[in-house]
């Protein structure tokens, strides 16, 4: 019943993702050369895991921020 939490290209929920860094929207791309929103994922650094709704470990991710 271990999941992995979604994370990547998501919008950013501290309830399940831990940023660990940022980096400015203007800065990053996806693949398609497209600019990421603010306060979404773009990298997973180590994954998270949850059990139904309970979280075991949250996503330790990079977030796209507008500044």
């Amino acid at each position: 019943g271990v999941e992995p939490v979604l994370a990547e290209h998501q919008p950013f929920d501290p309830n399940w993702h831990e940023a660990v860094a940022t980096v400015r929207v203007a800065d990053a791309a996806w693949d398609n050369g497209r600019q990421p929103d603010p306060d979404t994922v773009i990298q997973v650094l180590e994954p998270g895991y949850r059990q139904g709704d309970r979280l075991l470990r949250p996503a330790r991710v990079v977030v796209a921020v507008e500044r």
